[in-house]
């Protein structure tokens, strides 16, 4: 999963030590599938497939992402690396669509943030420092995944959490609000709203739904961060995300339905 538009968080609560990871044994592999829908028309627009490697006390080392069109070409790809900052983990994103790449990292005091041309005939990448104030919450990408799970009691309780986002496509970091927005047996609800006033009018929230006993992610709706080639933004969508069996089950589906539009 990501978060669309997606630190020097205090140390000793959100950086995991590379050498301690390196002493870990690698624990089951974490794979499960999202199916992305169409807000606007209901249509099915992308498959995500998520590899996750995981300690055996279930700290995410590393992750893969593949965004599969309904056609069954490859849209973008994702790789994070967990190792050094959870929640603001190593990012790369291949947006084969537009044919760029963006990397991020964590460099001392700033949150570096290169954009590379796919192609090797095109001119060099360009680099984005962004600074870090003391207190700053960083969050990137699917480190938000992460960093809801340190703060789940919080959010229960009620309390509205603020945090920066890693905003790719615009090279800056964006503020959101993160609370609780309703509570039942099996799930808990919540919404991303950016602080900014301005934003907030030109950005509809994002809601996300949890599984109460395992944590789980299993319904995204909002922005996405794959670009609809049809419109001037990004897809619109809602997002079922399957674990496990399901998720062999949601991958054999898809597989029967490529291979009968061959």
């Amino acid at each position: 999963m990501q978060i669309p538009l997606l630190r020097p968080i205090l140390h000793s609560m959100f950086f995991v030590s590379a050498f301690v990871l390196s002493l870990m044994v690698h624990g089951e592999p974490l794979n499960f599938v999202g199916e992305a829908v169409s807000i606007e028309t209901g249509e099915h627009v992308y498959t995500e497939r998520h590899q996750v490697q995981r300690t055996n006390s279930g700290q995410f080392l590393t992750s893969r992402v593949d965004y599969i069109s309904a056609e069954g070409g490859v849209l973008a790809e994702k790789t994070l690396n967990f190792s050094q900052n959870v929640i603001a983990p190593k990012l790369r994103f291949s947006d084969k669509q537009n044919g760029l790449t963006y990397v991020s990292r964590m460099v001392d005091d700033e949150l570096e943030l290169v954009v590379e041309p796919q192609a090797v005939s095109d001119s060099a990448g360009s680099t984005i420092a962004l600074s870090i104030e003391d207190e700053q919450t960083i969050v990137v990408d699917a480190g938000f995944d992460q960093y809801l799970n340190m703060e789940w009691d919080r959010l229960l309780a009620g309390e509205v959490l603020g945090f920066e986002f890693l905003a790719l496509s615009r090279g800056k970091l964006v503020r959101f609000e993160l609370s609780l927005v309703s509570l039942s047996d099996t799930r808990a609800k919540f919404s991303i709203r950016p602080s900014s006033w301005l934003v907030n009018l030109l950005m509809d929230p994002i809601y996300l739904e949890y599984a109460l006993d395992s944590r789980r992610l299993l319904r995204y709706q909002g922005l996405s961060n794959i670009p609809n080639p049809n419109e001037d933004e990004n897809y619109r969508v809602v997002i079922d995300y399957v674990y496990g069996d399901d998720a062999l089950v949601s991958l054999d589906r898809m597989t029967t339905h490529l291979e009968r539009s061959l």
